[in-house]
């Protein structure tokens, strides 16, 4: 469970009441705001599970093989 008062993941801001949560294979990460989990994902190249299983908003880091 997360505390409104947690920092964000990425910019360090409180998370807020409503988190975006980002659910990882080992992990669950929380942003503050729909920017900061967008950009999460750009830099580290995460893309969405393909398991029918997870819910809509999990995903998984692939490799940079570039």
């Amino acid at each position: 469970m997360t505390n409104p008062s947690d920092p964000c993941d990425l910019c360090g801001l409180e998370i807020g009441n409503r988190p975006y949560p980002l659910k990882l294979k080992d992990k669950t990460l929380h942003f503050c705001c729909d920017s900061c989990q967008g950009i999460y994902q750009m830099i580290n190249d995460v893309e969405p599970c393909e398991d029918s299983e997870t819910e809509s908003n999990s995903l998984v880091e692939t490799p940079n093989t570039a």
